[in-house]
Parts: structure tokens; sequence; C-alpha cells
């Protein structure tokens, strides 16, 4: 077909324009619909067939929208196309706002369709709103809007017949955009409350948790600000709320009644100086306190969300939820989408900001809190924070606070906060550094050099040689050997990662094990005492640092499960000033997994778990699936930031992980074994992207 025309032509724009929207049924697979767009199931993955109304749109490109119930779990729903060759399935945008789109290929030999809503058990609302097909033109065109250069190697990779890689860069160029697209973002992606129908209450409400809403009023107080606040509390659809006002005088609480009194309402006054049990006095146990500053407001569903997760999870006692901001254009901005109960984060960034929701029963164990307490400075959040509290994240925005607003809740930060986790010390053996190493002697002779800074020096180090030949090598060795700290193990054959590390452990003599590539060079002289004083605690497995390229961009501060299809270091190449998503970059935080091209573990941990899968991950992904396991048995693993080190990334083997055909049955493996952590990593955000390393909203 020859073109005719520019880009405005009349066949330009029409390959570009919506197609027609039609509708689906659902029929559900391993559950059961229990009214319209409602379904209960008592698996934890659900799954549901989509049949669609004029057949199945195999070999074509397909939209479908989508819509979840706004009191579930928020989860990104798995689109699974069942061909005669197997399972294909993909991860679709999570509707944290109620719907969500998703535009993707649908393999020519695909049989059936199906969709996954949710991780759960029990009851959830979702339903396909409509589909349409697309031309691959349509598709490409709006990719080459986004990421021009992008979308023309995708071209070039489809034109040598590499169709699977044209299909990631197409779907990196369209999955992803920046905060600064938030308001059209959220706008786009929300809908109104459906109460009879996909929001219909999952428990009897008569029988949840009373709320008490507590306004902070001072003398900077406006009314408008006030009267915002007020009118998103009263729209709640949860009924079981009762709303204090904790200010000096009781001047506003006039204005309060009138506002109140046509919902058949009131609110009571309390002074700030007055005990922390007098807000809620005469409410009983089972009641769960909102701190709120006047000006900020709630989302008609955010109490029922509360109430409903509060029902769903009676163990936790701190229960925090995400937020953003407004603008004076009454623009939504500064999304804070967070990351789930992270306890070293918390200490070092203060990230659970003012979502935040408390039972009764946790504050009347502080003697001596007062009812300005809870919406002021004074650390008393802070301080129920602690590591060892049951906290739990309600992953839904369900506070928005005018743009530039005084954090009065939680300030101020931590330093250093590893002396929590930092045991003493001392000279004697604490760590056996392993290094596994093939010739490229000027890489390995670099690398122990720079250990030579490392304070104390309370260390062995095993190099585990994997059949160098080259005699700079063996010149290197006969230095190193003189040395007493150091071991050489000849290990020749076939490359198997894990089968190496193994062996080494069960040689080391320390009680913590340092896996450090060859190809890293330390700067910190402190590096070693820092991991052993976080790999010592016992609440912590794996423990990793940051790492940075020789331009000093950074190549490693955790990884994302599920980022990049498996698993990809988040923030990579950032810039060293910059501070990351929600100051990410500048503080110890929990992540699923760091890389073992630098990573501290204690021995017994490590053996607990049974060491690396030498079968299934011989060289890649060995260290995620090394870490997700340990996080498993009920050890987190923590990445430090303070500690750098420089990493010549794949420098003694070559960079052809993650793309090379050699290691495809790993990666399948690393999927069939870890699919619900790809969908869902604890630490990052399910509507984040995952298709952008640097943080991006998901579409």
């Amino acid at each position: 077909m020859k073109w005719r025309g520019g880009f405005g032509s009349e066949w330009w724009q029409s390959a570009l324009a919506p197609r027609r929207k039609k509708s689906v049924t659902l029929s559900p697979i391993e559950c059961e619909e229990i009214g319209a767009a409602n379904f209960t199931s008592h698996t934890s993955r659900p799954w549901l067939q989509i049949k669609f109304a004029d057949g199945l749109p195999a070999g074509r490109w397909l939209s479908i929208w989508y819509s979840a119930g706004l009191l579930d779990d928020l989860s990104r729903p798995i689109i699974r196309f069942r061909t005669r060759n197997g399972n294909l399935t993909e991860l679709l945008p999570a509707a944290l706002f109620g719907r969500g789109t998703w535009t993707g290929y649908v393999p020519p030999d695909t049989i059936q369709v199906d969709i996954s809503p949710v991780e759960q058990h029990g009851r959830f609302g979702f339903r396909v709103d409509a589909y349409s097909t697309s031309s691959v033109v349509r598709i490409a065109g709006m990719a080459l809007i986004r990421h021009p250069w992008r979308t023309l190697i995708a071209g070039f990779a489809a034109a040598t017949g590499s169709t699977g890689k044209a299909y990631e860069l197409i779907q990196y160029s369209t999955r992803s955009c920046d905060f600064r697209s938030y308001h059209a973002w959220r706008l786009q992606g929300i809908r109104e409350l459906e109460p009879d129908g996909l929001d219909r209450p999952r428990n009897d409400w008569r029988e949840g948790p009373h709320i008490c809403v507590i306004v902070q009023v001072d003398n900077e107080t406006s009314e408008a600000s006030l009267v915002t606040t007020l009118i998103s509390v009263c729209d709640q659809a949860y009924p079981k709320w009762s709303l204090v006002i904790v200010s000096p005088t009781n001047h506003w609480m006039a204005a309060i009644g009138n506002l109140l009194a046509p919902l058949g309402r009131h609110a009571i006054h309390v002074p700030p100086e007055a005990q922390v049990e007098t807000l809620w006095s005469g409410l009983g146990d089972n009641t769960l306190l909102v701190p709120l500053m006047a000006g900020a407001t709630i989302p008609r569903i955010g109490l029922a969300a509360v109430a409903e997760y509060s029902i769903a999870n009676p163990q936790h006692e701190i229960i925090y939820a995400d937020e953003d901001e407004v603008d004076h254009q009454s623009r939504f901005c500064s999304p804070k989408l967070k990351p789930d109960w992270s306890p070293t984060f918390q200490r070092h960034a203060r990230y659970v900001g003012r979502a935040i929701y408390i039972r009764s029963t946790v504050i009347t164990s502080v003697k001596g809190a007062l009812a300005a307490d809870l919406t002021s400075a004074s650390g008393l959040i802070e301080e129920l924070l602690a590591p060892d509290q049951k906290v739990g994240h309600l992953r839904r925005v369900l506070l928005t606070s005018p743009q530039g607003s005084p954090d009065k809740i939680h300030v101020g930060s931590i330093d250093d906060a590893a002396a929590s986790a930092k045991q003493e010390t001392t000279r004697k053996l604490a760590a056996t550094i392993i290094i596994l190493s093939k010739d490229r002697a000027d890489l390995l002779g670099t690398c122990l050099d720079s250990l030579e800074c490392t304070q104390p020096q309370n260390f062995e180090i095993i190099i585990v040689d994997n059949g160098s030949k080259e005699p700079a090598t063996f010149a290197l060795y006969d230095r190193w050997r003189r040395d007493p700290r150091v071991r050489i193990q000849y290990c020749p054959g076939p490359f198997n990662f894990s089968a190496l590390c193994n062996s080494a452990v069960a040689m080391a003599n320390a009680p913590i094990i340092v896996f450090l590539n060859n190809d890293t060079v330390v700067r910190t002289p402190d590096w070693l005492e820092q991991m052993i004083s976080y790999a010592s605690h016992p609440r912590i497995g794996a423990t990793g640092t940051r790492l940075v390229y020789p331009s000093g961009r950074l190549q490693h501060a955790g990884l994302t499960i599920g980022l990049g299809g498996l698993a990809a270091h988040v923030e990579r190449d950032a810039q060293p000033s910059q501070l990351g998503y929600l100051q990410g970059l500048v503080a110890n935080r929990e992540v699923s997994a760091v890389t073992a091209a630098c990573m501290a573990i204690e021995k017994a941990k490590f053996i607990s778990v049974g060491g690396f899968d030498s079968v299934a991950f011989p060289v890649e992904l060995n260290d995620v699936d090394l870490c997700l396991r340990l996080n498993a048995a009920g050890w987190q693993t923590v990445c430090l930031i303070k500690p750098v080190l420089v990493h010549h990334e794949s420098a003694t083997r070559g960079h052809t992980l993650r793309q090379d055909a050699r290691y495809a049955h790993e990666r399948e493996q690393f999927r069939t074994r870890w699919l619900s952590h790809i969908r869902d990593d604890p630490y990052f955000h399910p509507a984040l992207s995952l298709h952008s390393v640097a943080t991006a909203l998901d579409r």
C-alpha cells in the first residue's frame, strides 16, 4: 500500500482514530458469580473467561477497558492467553481509582482468553466494560508519539525478525507516564462509587469498627479549609463515624454544628491538652482514630475502605494509606504511592506520612499522651511505628492535602538509624568475603586492593577460581596467597554461580558471608561494618548496598520484582544528586531482593533456606530467588545507601544476561515459581509501571 499525503492525511487520521468499543461477558473459572460484576473465590488467584462479542481477536492488537472494586485489595490483573502450545500471561495496570485500560497483542494461536482480577480469597468486584481491536499502525503511531526513538528501534527489531523484542519495546513505549501527568492519569482512571454494584460492602458494616475522625484546628486555620475537610467527612459512604475537633478554643463549634445538623450529626470539642483517651470516650475499644489537618479531604470511599481493611486484617494495629495533593489550580499532584510496611525505610524517610489510622487500643499503652499528640509533631506516632508493630498498608489514595501544607504529623529524619540494628563490632573474624573469578587479573587485583581500606580488618577472603588460564592471574594469586586472610579454591568446569558459591560457603569460618563480584571497588571504609550490623539482625536476611557505575550513575539500590518482566534495578542510571521516589535513593530501605554482586547474609540463615538453587538457577536470577526464599522464611531484605561500591557490571562475563537465550529456561523457572511476586512486589506499589526503570505511573 502506498501512502498518500502527510501526517494530516485522512488515511493517517483514520489509522489513529479510536476503534468502536464492543461488549464482553465474563464466565467464572474456579469461582462463582454472586451478583452483577461480583464474584467469590476460594482460591488465591480466581480466573474469569472473557467471551468476546464477535469472536476471539487472535493475531490482533486488543484494547480492553475494565473496572475493579474499590473495596478489594489493589492488584494488577493478569490476562492469560491459552494457546495450542501453552499459556502466555501478561500483567495489566492496577485500577487504583476504579478503572483501568490495557492494550496488547493477542497471539495468533489463542483459543481462550482469561483474566485474574485479584490475588485474594473471598469476594471481589470486577467487570470488563468494553473492548476494541486496533491495527499495528495505530499502536505504532501511539508509541511513536510518546517515545520516537524506542519505537523506531522496535520497528527495526520487527523488520529483522525479532518480533518479541519489538513487542517489548512497544509496551515500554506505551505503558508508563511520568508524575507530571498525574492529574490527567487520575481523572482517566477514576469512576463514581457503586455502592450497590462493584463497591457493595464485603462485610456487615453494622458490625464494623467505629471511626473517630479527629480534625486539628488552630489559629492559622481558615474557614474555607475547615469546611472543605468537613464536607468530605460528611460525604462518607461508611455510616459509623463521629467527629472530634481538637482546638484551643471552641469558637468554631457553632459553625460546625450548623453544617452537621442537617445530616443529624454533631461534633465534640476537645482541647489539645486533654488526655488522649478523651478523643474516643464512650465509643468503646473497637475504635479507629483518623487524625486530619484542616484542609485535607477524604474520598467518599475512604472510611469504608479503612473499615473493610480493618475487618479483614484484625492483626494490624496501625493502618496507613496512599495520598496525594491538590495545587492552587485544583489540579491533583505529588502522589505518594507507598510500599508495604518497611520499618527501616520509615526510620530513615518517614514515608508513612499523614494518611494513617490507629486502633485506640494501641494508644492506651502510651503513658501521658495528649489529644494534640495525634495531630502534632510530638513524636507519638513515630513511637507507635516501631519495627515490631503490626502495621498494614491500604493501597488506595485516601487523603488529599493542599499542596505545600506543613506536615504536622510526621517531620524530621534520622541521619543514621543503623544503631537500632547495630551490634558491637570487634576485631574478631566477623565475615568471609567470597569472590568468584576467572582471569581478568586487572579487575580482581583492583578489587582486592580496594578491600585494604576496609575498617576494621575483621574478615577473611575466599577466591573461587573457575578455570583461569592467564599467567597474570596466577601471579596475582601467588602475591595474595602470602596474606593469611586469603584462601584460593580452584573449581574448574562449567560456570555455575550457585554451586560455586555454595561450595565456598561450606568452607567459610565467619558467621557472616559476603558475596562480592571481582569487578567491584570499595569506596566506603565502613561498608563491611554497616553490612554486618544489619545482616546480624534477627529480622533481616540478605543485605545489599548501593552500587554505582564508574561514571557515578546508579547501578543498584535494590531490585524490584516484575520490573522489566522478571526483576530489575529500580532507578538505574540515576544521577548521584537524585533523591529517588519517596527519597528511596537516600534512605536505607526494605526491598524484595538485592544483587549478589555485593550481598551479606548470616551463614546460618543461608544454610537454613538451602543456599543458592544450583539446579533451577545456575547462572541467572539465583540472587533474587535466594532473597525471595529468605523473605518467605520471615527475614526481610534491606538495601543500604551510605556504603558505596563501584561496579563494572558483567565485566568478566559480558553483558549477556536477561537477553541471552541460553538462560530462557531459568527465566521461565523464575516466572513459574514467583509469579505472585512478579505480579505484586510488596515494596513497589502496584499502580507504578513495571515498564520503566525510572519510577513512573502505569497505564
